[in-house]
């Protein structure tokens, strides 16, 4: 499949009615001289799931083209990767805070036994907080014995 950014020749509707041509749409670049960013065509392998996929994408209508549905999976793409590194920058920022602490000797020393104790300690707080818990002394005061 070779792939064009920017829509084709398709009917569409527009404000006057139906017409031919290409669909106006916002693409990226500078809108309020109406210039469109130069275009490439790049050739891509696809699987035939992939493939399908995108062509019933086109075929509901909703998409004039299958450069249109690619753009949009790239624009997602972008977004979910711009929340990934976000994420992975605050990860950082954390990790250089401990270090920092550690440099000046905030922190406190603790083994692996240390956290496996505490951990079961946490763990049977929340099972005692369940099992008496009023909708949990309901079910064990009204069970049926078969």
């Amino acid at each position: 499949m070779r792939l064009r950014t920017g829509g084709g020749n398709r009917d569409f509707f527009h404000r006057d009615g139906w017409a031919t041509g290409p669909a106006p749409r916002l693409l990226p670049g500078d809108q309020s001289s109406g210039k469109i960013p130069p275009m490439t065509t790049v050739p891509i392998a696809l699987n035939d799931d992939d493939q399908r996929f995108i062509e019933e994408a086109v075929k509901s209508g909703r998409y004039f083209s299958e450069s249109e549905v690619v753009a949009e999976a790239l624009s997602e793409l972008k977004v979910r990767e711009a929340i990934r590194n976000g994420k992975i920058d605050d990860l950082r920022a954390r990790v250089q805070v401990g270090i920092e602490q550690a440099d000046k000797g905030d922190f406190v020393e603790f083994t692996a036994e240390d956290v496996k104790a505490n951990g079961r300690k946490r763990h049977s707080a929340s099972c005692t907080a369940r099992v008496t818990s009023p909708q949990s002394t309901f079910r064990r005061n009204n069970l049926v014995q078969l």
